[in-house]
């Protein structure tokens, strides 16, 4: 269903299960949660990052997801100096150039 609909599991760092339970005296440990997204919502947040914490006092592990958008900046055009002209190692570069 998840390739269906285009979606991706992310990756979480912290706990790899998020419930403890116990059942005829034997522990178990699951992965419940799972955050998903699809390529543009990645593409969007590359730099997203999620976190599986200790259960303190229950079952269940709490979660959080960090988003850090992309710099949308565009990179500064370059302009050139002239005073620049005036050193003359730089005159010699570009005398080389």
């Amino acid at each position: 269903m998840m390739q269906k609909c285009g979606l991706n599991s992310m990756d979480f760092q912290g706990q790899k299960f998020t419930w403890f339970g116990r059942r005829d005296g034997e522990s178990i440990r699951e992965r419940l949660d799972r955050a998903m997204g699809n390529f543009r919502w990645l593409k969007n947040f590359p730099l997203m990052q999620g976190y599986n914490f200790l259960a303190n006092g229950s079952n269940y592990s709490p979660k959080m997801i960090w988003i850090d958008k992309k710099d949308k900046r565009k990179p500064r055009r370059f302009k050139f100096e002239n005073k620049w002209l005036e050193r003359e190692e730089c005159r010699e570069i570009i005398d080389k150039g």
